[in-house]
C-alpha cells in the first residue's frame, strides 16, 4: 500500500502540460511521502496530505528508534503546509514508551536530479506542538527519499468565464475549464481530445 501510494504521489508531483492528446491533471491536494534516516538510531516514514490551502489534514507518520526498534505512530495530523519543495507537518503520537505526545516535521525535497539529498527535521516533545511553523536543524538523508507536492488552488468558475479560461493554457474551451473546477481536477472536460 505504501509503495502504491508513493508511486502516486510521484505519478502527480509533476504538472503535465497539453500537447498533442495528452492531457495532464493539475494535483488537487498538497502532499508530502517519504521514507528515510537521518541517522543510523531512527527511520521515518510518512503520508500526510491535505487540500492545497492546508486544510483538512491527514495522514500517517511512524518513527522507528534503535536500539530496541521501539515505533512510535502518529494519533493525528494537525498540519500540514506546503511551500514549493518545502513541507512543515505538525501532530500527535499514539502512546509510546517514550512518553512523547507532539510531533513536527520540517522536510525538503531537493528534487530527482539534485546533487544534495533530501533534507528532513524532527521535533518530538511532551508538550504542545508549535503547529506548522517551520522547525530548523534540518539535516540530509542518509537513506530514503521524500517527495513533496504543492498543489496550486484550483481556479474558481467564475475565472473560466469571457475567456479566462484561455489564460490556464490547457483548456481548450470555457466548458472543459468549468468541468476541471466542478470535478475539483479529476475530470479533464474535454481537453486533449
Amino acid at each position: 500500500m505504501k509503495n502504491a501510494s508513493l508511486a502516486a504521489s510521484l505519478a502527480v508531483a509533476s504538472l503535465l502540460v497539453l500537447s498533442g492528446s495528452a492531457f495532464g491533471r493539475v494535483p488537487v491536494e498538497d502532499s508530502v511521502v517519504g521514507a528515510g534516516s537521518v541517522d543510523t538510531t531512527s527511520a521515518v516514514s510518512f503520508d500526510v496530505r491535505s487540500g492545497p490551502s492546508g486544510e483538512n489534514p491527514s495522514g500517517e507518520v511512524t518513527l522507528r528508534l534503535e536500539p530496541g526498534g521501539a515505533v512510535m505512530a502518529s494519533r493525528s495530523i494537525d498540519c500540514l503546509i506546503v511551500n514549493g519543495s518545502t513541507a512543515t507537518f505538525a501532530g500527535t503520537w499514539l502512546p509510546n514508551p517514550y512518553g512523547q505526545t507532539h510531533f513536527g516535521f520540517t522536510v525538503e525535497d531537493t528534487g530527482p536530479t539534485a546533487s544534495a539529498a533530501d533534507l528532513l527535521g524532527l521535533v518530538s516533545t511532551t508538550t504542545a506542538s508549535r503547529g506548522c511553523s517551520p522547525y530548523t536543524g534540518v539535516s540530509p538523508l542518509i537513506s530514503g527519499g521524500i517527495v513533496v507536492t504543492d498543489a496550486q488552488a484550483l481556479p474558481l468558475k467564475t475565472p473560466c468565464l469571457n475567456g479566462g479560461w484561455k489564460t490556464f493554457g490547457v483548456f481548450r474551451n470555457q466548458g472543459d475549464c468549468v468541468s476541471f473546477v466542478a470535478s475539483k481536477g479529476m475530470n479533464p472536460g474535454g481537453a486533449g481530445r
